[in-house]
C-alpha cells in the first residue's frame, strides 16, 4: 500500500492581527509638510530630522510626540516614542492595543513597530476542528469535509488507488497566520478494478499495447491481454494507422472512414455479453429507425464494429458517428438497427453496450442512452471487429475495446467505465 501526504491550507479568515504596512500611509497629510531628512533614535541634532525605524520614517504627521523640536538654533533631543494606533496628522485616530510585534507578521514594520510574527506560526485564536470526515472515497475521488468556515468541503479527483493519503486543513487569515490544530485526517482510497479483475473477459485490447508502433504508420496487430490470445489483426492498405498521443498521453487507431479495419478469426460469445469502446469519432452516420427486420444497414453507416453475417444467427455491429450511435444486427437478408441513439458525440466517448437476453442497452459512460428491441433471431454474436471493408468505416479514433462474455452488473459495469475515465481523463 502506498503512502502520501497531502496538506491543506484551504480556509481563509477575515480576522487580521495587525495592518498591512500598505496602510501605513498618512491620511489627511498636511499640504505644509516640510521634507526632514533621516536621524537616529535619541540623536542630539541641531536641526529637524525624521526618525527611521524598522524601514519606516516617521515624519512630523505622525504626532505631536514623534519629534521634540522646539528651538532651531539650539540642540534639541529627538524622541521616537510612537503610540499604537492609527493617525490623522499630528493626532492619534484611536488607539489599537492588539499593534504590537508579536501580532505583527514577521518582516513588516506598522508606525515603526516591526513584527516578529513568522509566516509559519501558529494562532491559537484562529481555532479550527479540523477535518471531520471523508465522503464519496473510490478509488480516485474523497471528499474531506470540515466545521463550516467560509467552505465546508473540498472534492478531490485523480487520487491513486489503493493508497492511504492524510489530510490536514487548516484556518489561515488574510495575512498569511494558520491555526495551532494537528488534527490529521486518513483517508484509504478504494482499489481500482481492472478488466482482469472480473470474470468472463474475453478481448481487452488496451492503448499501452501499441506503443511500439510508429507514430503515422499502418498497424498489422493489436495484442489481447486478456490471456485468451484473441488478438486482432489487419493487412493491406485497409489497416488503421496508429496515432501516438492521441487521448491522455496514449496511443490509438485511426480509422480512414471508407475501409480500414482489424479483426479477429471466431466467434467467442453470443446472447449475454458486454462491450466497451473508447473512440473519437469524426464524422456524422446515417441514424435509421429502430426495427427487427429489414436491410437499413447496408449504407450510411459508419462500423465502428462490423456486424458479421452469420447466417440464420446475427451478428451484431456498432455504428457511431458525432451525431449518435446504433446497434445493428446482420443475418440472411437482415440487418437492422435494433437499438439506435442520437445526440452530440464531439469528443472522446465511452460507449457500452451492454446485451442480456437478446435485448440490448446503450449507455454513454454510465448514462444510459437507450434500450433497444430484443433480437428475434435464434442466437446473436458479439461483435469481432473494429472497422469494416465491407461497408462503409468508422471515421475517427479507437482507443480501447474490452469484451466480457456475459452481462456485467451495474457495479461491475460502473467499476470498467470508472477505470476508462480514470486512464484517459474523460
Amino acid at each position: 500500500m502506498k503512502i502520501a501526504i497531502l496538506l491543506l491550507f484551504c480556509i481563509y479568515l477575515s480576522s487580521c492581527f495587525a495592518e498591512d504596512a500598505s496602510k501605513s500611509s498618512i491620511i489627511n497629510k498636511n499640504p505644509n509638510e516640510i521634507s526632514l531628512t533621516e536621524c537616529s533614535m535619541g540623536f542630539v541634532t541641531t536641526g529637524p530630522c525624521a526618525v527611521k525605524q524598522s524601514g519606516v520614517v516617521v515624519s512630523l504627521d505622525f504626532g505631536s510626540d514623534v519629534l521634540l523640536w522646539t528651538n532651531p538654533t539650539a540642540t534639541t533631543s529627538i524622541t521616537a516614542a510612537i503610540p499604537n494606533g492609527f493617525y490623522a496628522n499630528h493626532n492619534v485616530l484611536f488607539s489599537e492595543p492588539n499593534m504590537i510585534p508579536i501580532n505583527i507578521k514577521s518582516g513588516v514594520s506598522i508606525f515603526g513597530v516591526s513584527g516578529t510574527l513568522s509566516n509559519d506560526s501558529c494562532v491559537a485564536a484562529l481555532a479550527l476542528a479540523g477535518a471531520t470526515s471523508a465522503t464519496g472515497v473510490s478509488a480516485t475521488n474523497a471528499t474531506i469535509n470540515w466545521v463550516a468556515v467560509g467552505a465546508s468541503s473540498l472534492a478531490l479527483t485523480g487520487l491513486s488507488s489503493n493508497t492511504t493519503y492524510k489530510f490536514r486543513v487548516k484556518a489561515i487569515s488574510s495575512q498569511g497566520l494558520t491555526d495551532c490544530n494537528t488534527v490529521d485526517l486518513s483517508v484509504t482510497t478504494a482499489s481500482q478494478t481492472i478488466p482482469t479483475d472480473l470474470t468472463n473477459l474475453s478481448i481487452w485490447l488496451k492503448a499501452e499495447d501499441l506503443s511500439g508502433n510508429t507514430d503515422g504508420t499502418p498497424v498489422s496487430t493489436w495484442v489481447d491481454s486478456s490471456t485468451n490470445s484473441r488478438d486482432f489483426t489487419g493487412a493491406g492498405a485497409v489497416r488503421p494507422i496508429y496515432r501516438a498521443n492521441a487521448l491522455n498521453s496514449l496511443g490509438a487507431l485511426e480509422f480512414d472512414g471508407l475501409d480500414d479495419e482489424m479483426s479477429f478469426g471466431s466467434n467467442y460469445a453470443v446472447n449475454d455479453f458486454t462491450l466497451f469502446y473508447v473512440a473519437t469519432a469524426t464524422g456524422v452516420h446515417e441514424i435509421d429507425a429502430e426495427a427487427t427486420s429489414g436491410t437499413s444497414g447496408v449504407g450510411g453507416q459508419r462500423y465502428l464494429a462490423y456486424p458479421v453475417q452469420s447466417g440464420t444467427d446475427g451478428g451484431a455491429g456498432v455504428s457511431f458517428g458525432t451525431n449518435g450511435i446504433s446497434v445493428y444486427e446482420h443475418g440472411n437478408g437482415y440487418l437492422p438497427p435494433l437499438a439506435v441513439t442520437g445526440g452530440a458525440f464531439p469528443t472522446a466517448t465511452i460507449i457500452v453496450i451492454s446485451y442480456s437476453g437478446k435485448q440490448r442497452t446503450i449507455y454513454n459512460a454510465n448514462a444510459l442512452l437507450r434500450t433497444g428491441q430484443t433480437s428475434t433471431m435464434p442466437t446473436v454474436h458479439a461483435p469481432r471487429y473494429l472497422g469494416s471493408t465491407n461497408f462503409t468505416s468508422f471515421s475517427g479514433r479507437v482507443h480501447e475495446f474490452i469484451s466480457f462474455s456475459r452481462t456485467l452488473t451495474n457495479q461491475e459495469r460502473t467499476d470498467m467505465v470508472n477505470y476508462l475515465k480514470n486512464k484517459f481523463g474523460i
